[in-house]
């Protein structure tokens, strides 16, 4: 995939709720993979952390 393209990320819960953390606009590149962290104690606490971009 090449192009610029919004993710929209949500945790889900037990209950199968979704809680939305961010959305994260990329411009993608060909065979490139990249990594996330989600940080925090809680649901309301949990944050969205870019950790790279790799040749894949």
């Amino acid at each position: 995939m090449e192009g610029q393209t919004a993710f929209h990320i949500a945790l889900l819960n037990k209950d199968q709720h979704r809680i939305p953390l961010k959305t994260r606009v990329l411009e993608l590149e060909e065979n490139k993979e990249y990594s996330f962290e989600i940080t925090g104690d809680s649901e309301s606490g949990a944050a969205l952390k870019r950790i790279g971009k790799a040749d894949g």
